[in-house]
């Protein structure tokens, strides 16, 4: 027979683990919450954490392992946090004297992850030259290196993860729209309708009249954006 002791034991047991199920639906609703408020408030910015809090991470994901951590929705991908686990481990274990190039400034790695997370599109070769141009010297593999331990994808992957809404944000300082309008106007032959092209910049709102022609026809729509775009003063 089973002693009463045991039978308490048994029960306490099962008391202890309802309450740990509970505190994991618990974690997981927050974690849930937290994505949905990053999302609003950042946007497509990507979460930037301090080597504290990677180690942090990676120590418990190690444990968790990979199938557990899909379960858990966790904000970092499972892949970023073992690698994460992996760089540790490299780095406790190396104890090579380090040779080469001198490390990265801080500001050097911030700006590369400004232009990567602001840019879905750009490669690590279109950062280096535009690192480039700013009289950064930053060799490819040193940013893919960077971008991989900020957790932010290459290009193609971020490509396809972008939403409209993301494109339109990078983009619209270089959108206009067009459009045309009809208006009658008295000649000596009498009313005759002419067709005005306007275009607007649509970050700072200014409105142009590009042209008024009776019949507007596609090489003249064409030469009127090559006016706009080249002249003393162009619009665009």
């Amino acid at each position: 027979m089973v002693e009463s002791w045991q039978w308490a034991s048994l029960l306490f047991a099962r008391l202890v683990l309802r309450g740990e199920q509970r505190v994991i639906l618990y974690l997981l609703a927050e974690n849930r919450v937290l994505r949905e408020v990053l999302k609003k408030e950042r946007g497509d910015k990507r979460l930037l954490l301090t080597v504290p809090q990677k180690r942090m991470l990676a120590r418990f994901a190690k444990d968790l392992g990979r199938k557990l951590l899909g379960q858990l929705e966790p904000l970092f991908r499972p892949d970023t946090l073992l690698h994460w686990h992996r760089q540790f481990v490299a780095a406790k274990y190396s104890g090579r004297k380090r040779t080469g190039r001198k490390p990265l400034e801080q500001r050097v790695r911030d700006l590369v992850i400004r232009l990567a997370s602001e840019n879905e599109c750009w490669g690590y070769r279109r950062i280096v030259g535009v690192l480039k141009a700013l009289h950064e010297t930053v060799s490819a593999a040193s940013v893919r290196r960077i971008l991989l331990e900020a957790g932010i994808e290459p290009s193609p992957g971020r490509e396809r993860k972008r939403t409209w809404q993301a494109f339109l944000k990078a983009q619209v300082g270089s959108l206009v729209s067009a459009d045309f309008f009809t208006t009658e106007v008295w000649t000596l032959t009498g009313l005759r309708r002419f067709q005005v092209l306007v275009v607007m910049d649509i970050i700072s709102r200014r409105v142009r009249i590009g042209g008024i022609v009776a019949e507007p026809t596609g090489e003249w729509v064409v030469q009127r954006f090559r006016e706009m775009t080249f002249d003393d003063d162009p619009f665009l």
